[in-house]
């Protein structure tokens, strides 16, 4: 559950055409969504909850860690840089975050990958390489840290930089200690291998 069964505080909202669950707690200052069909995050995730909530996602297959992503810096509406580790990723996800950094969305991005992006999408892989930072190592994490000139946040979560239709989880902070600590993960694995 997301929510200890001693926070007495929190509430259950069954959210129009009841594809999504909101579950609430106002004193721990959180609040979770269960997604099970794709649709406008917009119209329930604002950047001023965001900004002000620790956020817990469940996305039966609606949403991806790069759609999440994209949303979120669609909201910030500044050049932000990307801190990210996966196991995974594809061209299209790459082609996406090359064209949000046309678009003036991205200055740069920094991602950890496991070796066998390598091997088993390695078109993928070079086409990061040519306009991004990168490092192989071995790795399953998913991390991501979105930092504006104005804003930090990161999301925890189990989706790789792919699109899949899978049941994945994503948990969204702007705590700034937590966000730096994974920046700074990030970042000094990159010193580590050079």
């Amino acid at each position: 559950m997301l929510f200890d069964q001693n926070e007495l505080d929190y509430k259950i909202n069954q959210i129009a055409t009841s594809n999504i669950l909101k579950i609430e707690n106002s004193q721990a200052n959180k609040v979770g969504y269960q997604i099970t069909e794709k649709c406008d995050l917009s119209n329930y995730l604002s950047i001023d909850e965001i900004l002000e909530k620790d956020i817990e996602l469940i996305s039966q297959g609606a949403f991806s860690m790069h759609q999440l992503v994209k949303f979120i810096i669609g909201l910030l509406g500044e050049k932000c840089n990307i801190y990210a580790s996966t196991w995974a990723t594809c061209e299209t996800v790459v082609s996406g975050l090359i064209n949000m950094k046309q678009k003036g969305l991205i200055n740069d991005c920094f991602f950890l990958f496991d070796h066998r992006v390598v091997r088993y999408r390695p078109n993928a892989y070079a086409l990061f390489n040519q306009n991004f930072q990168s490092k192989i190592l071995s790795i399953h994490a998913k991390i991501c840290v979105i930092e504006s000139q104005n804003t930090i946040m990161r999301i925890i979560g189990s989706g790789n930089w792919t699109r899949n239709d899978k049941i994945e989880v994503y948990s969204i902070s702007s705590k700034t200690n937590a966000c730096f600590f994974y920046k700074n993960f990030i970042l000094n694995e990159f010193k580590l291998q050079q």
